[in-house]
């Protein structure tokens, strides 16, 4: 599995711990040399929507460390965005919060398995992601 950083720019962690951003911005190039295209999420998406589930929230990638759920994942203009709620009953989901609050934390990280991509020169471009 790879992973994918962005910069989480916080405008407001709720009470309850719920706060918006994109796990992956469409047309940037990354440290991989990759660039995900629109689209690249919605097979996915439409799997857990049709499955009922949704994708783990998870701290530092670490399948142990559950934190929050996303209450919503949709492809948009700028990339996939999440609204997502941190379990604050959890001791890491307390911890997460309070340095969303503080600003602390400035980056949004997915991991993701490549189903598929496409060379184009220097970059290959990722078509459909999970």
């Amino acid at each position: 599995m790879k992973t994918k950083d962005f910069a989480l720019h916080v405008k407001d962690v709720s009470e309850e711990g719920t706060f918006t951003g994109y796990g992956s911005i469409f047309g940037n190039v990354d440290s991989y040399g990759e660039i995900v295209e629109p689209g690249a999420f919605l097979k996915s998406l439409s799997r857990h929507e049709k499955e009922k589930s949704k994708p783990l929230m998870l701290w530092q990638h670490n399948i142990d460390e559950p934190i929050g759920v996303w209450d919503d994942l949709a492809e948009d203009g700028k990339g996939l965005k999440g609204t997502g709620r941190l379990v604050l009953e959890t001791t890491r989901g307390r911890e997460v919060y309070a340095l969303l609050k503080a600003g602390a934390i400035r980056g949004l990280s997915i991991g993701y398995r490549e189903i598929k991509a496409e060379p184009d020169g220097d970059v290959r471009r990722l078509k459909e992601l999970d």
